[in-house]
């Protein structure tokens, strides 16, 4: 990325059009998108919600096998959790209603990358919420690729091509990766998460961005 610059005040001293006070525009990458310092500090606000409920959820599937935990512990943590869910839901609808799609896009990621685990166990192993909670972090995924989706629609024609550029680094960097570990796998090596290829997505898209845009500098 070539540069985050504040948008308080153009080259004559004035602000520019349209610009507000605190507002970070996003210059590098080509794509002209901006990310308010609001909606960067409500990213991290998501984040930590989506920290507060796996780490509430996990405590509480923990406690339930232990007999001399107080039987409004559980309830409690549960409460605990689905509070933070709302609260992490109402920051990302604030941002769609704001329009700050870069900012929900890096919400969606960092609340994804949340419930990334590092062990084998499951969110909410051995309890009824198991198998339901497995499918919880795709929500943010999810509203990750709607934000991504708007910043393309809301884009201009240059802007497109570069982002369709840089996807199409993207795509044939990940699947080139997909095949090679394929083979290295079939040697010996060890299994990989979808979650990595994933990331190695992301990344790349985010070097293909980079590169598209020096080409129309």
């Amino acid at each position: 990325m070539k540069s985050i610059e504040t948008t308080a005040s153009g080259a004559s001293g004035l602000p520019p059009r349209g610009a507000r006070a605190g507002q970070i525009e996003f210059t590098a990458c080509g794509p002209r998108g901006t990310l308010t310092r609001e909606g960067l500090q409500t990213s991290l606000f998501v984040y930590g919600g989506a920290i507060a409920v796996r780490l509430l959820v996990k405590v509480w599937a923990r406690l339930q096998a232990r007999p001399d935990v107080a039987p409004t512990t559980g309830p409690l943590l549960l409460a605990g959790a689905v509070l933070a869910a709302g609260f992490v839901a109402f920051l990302f609808w604030q941002l769609f209603r704001r329009k700050d799609y870069w900012a929900a896009f890096f919400a969606g990621a960092l609340a994804f990358a949340s419930f990334f685990r590092f062990d084998a166990a499951p969110l909410a192993a051995g309890t009824p919420l198991e198998k339901p909670l497995i499918l919880l972090p795709l929500l943010p995924a999810g509203i990750a690729i709607a934000a991504f989706l708007a910043m393309v629609r809301s884009a201009d024609e240059l802007q497109q091509r570069i982002l369709y550029q840089a996807l199409a680094f993207g795509f044939v960097v990940t699947f080139v990766a997909t095949l090679v570990f394929a083979v290295l796998e079939d040697l010996g090596f060890p299994h990989v998460s979808a979650v990595w290829w994933w990331i190695t997505l992301v990344v790349s898209w985010g070097v293909g961005l980079a590169a598209s845009a020096r080409r129309y500098r």
